[in-house]
């Protein structure tokens, strides 16, 4: 087992701290923001009902 000494330790922390990215998110504004998210949750809704009728129906 290797035990580190906290001067080794801190060091290793600041050495692995970086700078943020200058870069802009390539996507964005309110079309990401609130429609995609909406049309997905209506997506996703839309199908699980579709499930539940298929297994709701279902006699065993």
């Amino acid at each position: 087992m290797i035990s580190a000494t906290p001067g080794l330790l801190a060091a290793s922390v600041q050495a692995g701290t970086v700078a943020p990215l200058p870069a802009e998110a390539p996507i964005g504004g309110p079309l990401w923001s609130y429609v995609i998210p909406a049309l997905l949750l209506a997506i996703a809704t839309f199908g699980t009902f579709l499930l539940y009728r298929h297994f709701a129906t279902r006699e065993d």
